[in-house]
Parts: structure tokens; C-alpha cells; sequence
């Protein structure tokens, strides 16, 4: 899963970020962050967390006073009115973030498998997965239960 943000509208139109895995991107105006955005006074200093982690990828308002809005749905804020919002939202393709004059487009791809590589990975899977539960003796007996609920006995040159 590559999941992209790109900056669509605001003081810092036109920067891309790109993530492959697992990335914790903290957005605000603190000069640490992720993304540090300048010019746009309506940021909190720690805004927003945007976790990828494939398959998933959240958002999470990290209790920015003016809040964050995914697709015009508000998430967070702190006045009287905001205490009911949600926190935190799973990200979709084409999802729309925005906070004060500035807006960011998420795209989520995800790549396309052919049936060999399914057949390869499915192959590792169950060869890493592997564990014989026990031995079994092959000249024992075998007890067994059949349909009808009754015990029966088995050979091993049956089987």
C-alpha cells in the first residue's frame, strides 16, 4: 500500500509526502513535526497524526483548538460544541483534510498482485506456518469416530 499526500490549497500548495509502511506523520506549525506548516495560523502547534499502516490509514485531531475536517466531517476542536466529534477517522482514497486555508488530498494505492506472485506468497505462508502437531506411530491403531458416532478402529495400512 503507497499512501501520498498532496497539498492542494493553502501556503504550502503543492508538497507531496509519500509513505510505503508503517509512518507516523504528525502535521502542525511546530518546527519538529512531520510537516511543519507555516503561514497558516488557524494549525495548532501538534494538529494532526496521520498513521499509515497498511492496509489501514487514520487520522487522528491531536486536540487542536479549531479542529480537523476530512471531507467537510469535523473531527476534534475545543470549544462547548466540539466535545462530542469524533477523534479519529480511517482515511479512503481521495479523502479531502482540511485546517484553516489549507487542504491535502490523500491517495491510497494499493498494488495489483498476479496470480503467480498470490501463488508464491500463499506457497511461504504455509511452508513458515508449518508444524507437526505430533508423532504418530505408523504401525498403531487408530481410533476413530464415524458419522454415526461410533468408536471404531483403524489400521494404519488404511490410511
Amino acid at each position: 500500500m503507497k499512501v501520498t499526500l498532496e497539498v492542494i490549497k493553502g501556503p504550502s500548495e503543492g508538497r507531496i509526502f509519500e509513505f510505503d509502511g508503517h509512518e507516523s506523520f504528525i502535521v502542525g506549525r511546530e518546527k519538529n513535526n512531520s510537516f511543519r506548516i507555516k503561514g497558516d495560523l488557524h494549525f495548532s502547534r501538534y494538529h494532526f497524526l496521520i498513521e499509515s499502516n497498511p492496509p489501514k490509514c487514520l487520522l487522528r485531531d491531536l486536540g487542536s483548538m479549531n479542529g480537523t475536517f476530512v471531507n467537510d466531517k469535523k473531527l476534534g476542536g475545543k470549544k462547548e460544541k466540539d466535545k462530542n466529534n469524533p477523534k479519529e477517522i480511517f482515511l479512503k482514497n481521495n479523502d479531502i483534510i482540511r485546517c484553516g486555508m489549507t487542504e491535502i488530498k490523500i491517495f491510497i494505492t494499493i498494488p495489483k498482485i498476479d496470480k503467480e506472485s498470490i501463488g508464491a506468497l500463499t506457497l511461504s505462508v504455509l511452508y513458515r506456518e508449518y508444524k507437526p502437531l505430533a508423532r504418530i506411530d505408523p504401525q498403531a491403531k487408530i481410533e476413530s469416530i464415524n458419522d454415526n458416532q461410533e468408536k471404531q478402529e483403524v489400521e494404519p495400512s488404511s490410511i
